[in-house]
């Protein structure tokens, strides 16, 4: 769903958002803030943080994004990864270095399958994340607000004759990513410690899927994070430890190598 995101404002906009990391960091402490105030299930207060992630990302868009596009790539590459060490610095101060958790009550379920067993909340996780995608696909697809959208990313000065606010597109653009990263940082507190680095490897693994999937293409996006989530998993059969990452990374290079345009369909 990370990479979703990531791969949503690439195709649009034409840059790497570096602050993507910034806001699935925000998305785990806010469900962390929230399930302290209210003691909620974090899963229903997921919902909440898709609308922090949307305030933030139009904030973001309009206040600082928007004088840099016109810059090139540089500007708000720089501006975003700047955002990215300021917001996770900011956690650091107000949280501290020492790990959050967020419990459900689905934490401790499991299931059976045969000799397997499953956790319900990984199950609620990856359910929901499907959902997620599903509904913004169909937003871009059915929705005057999606055509906009996608006129802006296949001809940004044919959509500006056309009449459409390219700008406002493009806030709404960066709204919703920072929606997606924020309910994927919000979903990943309910299954992993929260730290103000703990973004950092989702921030890699999203980027990694993007381009696995050919950037800018939603669709591929997800596929490419659940072939990492696959790849992932049975490397954690046979290798120790963080060294399952080595397998992705593998894989990642073979498609650099052998198919650089990703999970799009050739010419």
């Amino acid at each position: 769903m990370a990479a979703v995101g990531l791969a949503l404002v690439f195709g649009v906009a034409k840059i790497v958002n570096l602050a993507h990391g910034a806001f699935i960091l925000l998305g785990m402490y806010l469900v962390y803030v929230l399930h302290d105030w209210t003691s909620l299930d974090p899963f229903l207060l997921a919902f909440a943080a898709i609308l922090g992630g949307l305030a933030v990302g139009w904030l973001v868009q309009r206040g600082l994004l928007a004088r840099l596009m016109a810059t090139g790539q540089d500007g708000p590459l720089l501006v975003t990864l700047g955002l990215w060490i300021a917001i996770e610095a900011v956690c650091a101060m107000v949280f501290g270095s020492n790990p959050k958790t967020v419990e459900s009550s689905l934490s401790d379920a499991t299931f059976s399958i045969g000799p397997a067993n499953f956790y319900w909340s990984r199950l609620v996780v990856l359910a929901l994340a499907v959902a997620f995608t599903v509904g913004l696909h169909w937003l871009l697809q059915h929705t005057d607000l999606g055509r906009g959208i996608r006129a802006v990313s296949q001809d940004t000065t044919a959509a500006q004759l056309m009449g459409l606010s390219v700008g406002g597109l493009l806030a709404a653009t960066m709204a919703l990513g920072a929606a997606a990263a924020f309910f994927a940082g919000a979903l990943s507190a309910t299954l992993v410690p929260i730290t103000p680095g703990a973004a950092t490897n989702l921030l890699l693994m999203s980027f990694v899927a993007a381009v696995l999937g050919g950037l800018g293409n939603i669709k591929g996006a997800f596929v490419g994070g659940v072939l990492i989530g696959v790849v992932e998993g049975v490397g954690s059969l046979f290798l120790p430890g963080t060294m399952k990452v080595f397998i992705v990374f593998l894989v990642f290079i073979g498609f650099l190598l052998f198919r650089p345009e990703g999970l799009r369909r050739r010419a």
